[in-house]
């Protein structure tokens, strides 16, 4: 009986040692087990960090940019700001010749095609069709509706340009009457030709718009500042608005009944085609030779 219970305790010491050496091997496999997860973890959390810190990085370069929606593409320029004399010499609502500052924006580096205008809302109000032709017959009040759809679906703020940025774009550095100097031939933009500045040549009349970037870019890479179609700015238009305009970044007068268009169009003579001068219409007007593009 003495050696039964011997023999019994023996393998009751030998279960019982066995269940600490599984239970230690069991807590060894779990500790290595948790080590490579965390480990894992901890590189997933690196490269996490990375991609947000590169993002992160990017938003802050300030650098051309393209904006992606459904299938169209909205290529932005990144315009430095700095300070440029505003005004011309040819129009009385721009003789004020006055020196402003702007800040850094982003400008369309085309004109609002109808591709685009027609992904954005839904149709295509334009006379003559065709997906590179910029969109034309749109009202003001109209484009507004686009930017807030167009902000809806990108989660940014774009708008029209001020006044003052549009001129700071289209000029490009220069102070002549284009941004390609005193005269524009029909080789450089699409207008009226048959009406150049004086001594300057005449050209080809088109007689409608024509695909957008038909024609070399100014020094800062923007197409079509001058004539295709004129372009909304989003600034009321006030005729003596250059009498008290602020240095820093004018927005235009507070209130008004037109609102302002720049560039000239497709039909217009050169003069109506300068970096400086001005046009303007009430907010529901549209005509198959205002378009317009956009700033962020």
């Amino acid at each position: 009986m003495t050696a039964l219970f011997k023999i019994i305790i023996i393998y009751l010491i030998q279960y019982i040692m066995n269940l600490k050496l599984l239970y230690t091997l069991i807590l060894l496999f779990s500790i290595t087990v948790a080590n490579i997860l965390a480990q894992e973890n901890f590189n997933n959390l690196i490269i996490n960090t990375d991609s947000i810190n590169n993002d992160t990085i990017n938003e802050n370069i300030f650098s051309d940019f393209v904006e992606s929606v459904e299938d169209i593409n909205l290529e932005m320029v990144a315009i430095k700001g700095g300070t440029f004399n505003m005004g011309g010499k040819i129009k009385e609502d721009e003789q004020v010749i006055h020196k402003v500052l702007v800040d850094d924006f982003y400008i369309g580096k085309f004109e609002i095609t109808q591709k685009q205008w027609l992904v954005v809302m839904g149709y295509n109000p334009s006379k003559n069709k065709g997906e590179k032709l910029p969109v034309e017959q749109v009202s003001w009040k109209q484009v507004q509706l686009f930017l807030v759809k167009l902000n809806t679906l990108t989660k940014k703020t774009y708008r029209l340009p001020t006044e003052a940025e549009w001129e700071y774009s289209a000029r490009a550095g220069t102070t002549s009457n284009f941004n390609t100097g005193d005269c524009l031939i029909s080789s450089q933009a699409n207008y009226n030709a048959n009406y150049p500045l004086k001594n300057c040549t005449k050209g080809e009349y088109r007689k409608k718009e024509i695909p957008v970037g038909s024609f070399l870019p100014n020094n800062w890479g923007l197409y079509d500042m001058h004539g295709n179609v004129w372009e909304w700015c989003n600034d009321w238009y006030g005729e003596n608005y250059y009498n008290e305009s602020p240095q820093n970044n004018p927005k235009g007068p507070n209130s008004g009944t037109h609102r302002v268009i720049r560039g000239g169009g497709w039909g217009y003579f050169a003069s109506g085609c300068r970096s400086a001068n001005r046009g303007f219409y009430g907010t529901t007007i549209s005509f198959d030779d205002i378009g317009f593009r956009v700033v962020y």
